[in-house]
């Protein structure tokens, strides 16, 4: 008997769940989309070869700036940065990181042929910024932010205070 009531009250639950007249079925959710691949403009250097990532930048208005970057995270390609790029697209830059340690010191523009936009960041936070300008013979001036950094951000000249970019700005990414 109470094998019976429970297949009863089975099926009175599947036909309160069940469309019927005039009742339309919930909508299933549709799976989300792929993320679209980063794109990077070719730069025409050995930085092509590096990993593509999204960033953005948070500002603390609230405001969202993306970019499309490059990744230096090894020594060879933080040590190339840049160089020989001819033409840095609006809404692109370089991402340098130091995932074993802090850096101090500073970046230089050697054989860089466009000035650029740095942002310094800790714990992903900008903590300086600066504009820098190309160098063809030794010594180049360094720009240095005067603290330690875990990465930072090249973008062309006047990107960042075009876009409200400055200390206390969020790096959120690679995504």
């Amino acid at each position: 008997m109470r094998t019976r009531a429970v297949a009863v009250a089975v099926a009175v639950l599947l036909a309160a769940c069940a469309p019927g007249p005039g009742r339309t079925p919930a909508p299933r959710a549709e799976p989300a989309p792929a993320p679209a691949p980063v794109v990077v403009p070719a730069l025409g250097t050995a930085a092509d070869d590096l990993p593509a990532a999204a960033v953005r930048l948070v500002r603390s208005d609230g405001g969202e700036v993306p970019v499309a970057v490059r990744v230096a995270a090894t020594p060879d390609a933080r040590r190339r940065g840049l160089m020989g790029v001819a033409d840095l697209p609006d809404g692109t830059g370089m991402l340098f990181r130091f995932p074993e340690l802090a850096a101090h010191g500073g970046f230089w523009m050697r054989d860089t042929l466009v000035p650029l936009d740095i942002a310094f960041l800790a714990a992903g936070e900008v903590v300086a910024v600066a504009t820098m300008t190309p160098c063809a013979a030794d010594p180049c001036p360094i720009t240095d932010p005067g603290r330690p950094y875990d990465a930072a951000l090249e973008v062309p000249a006047g990107w960042l205070a075009a876009r409200g970019i400055g200390p206390g700005t969020r790096l959120v990414g690679p995504e």
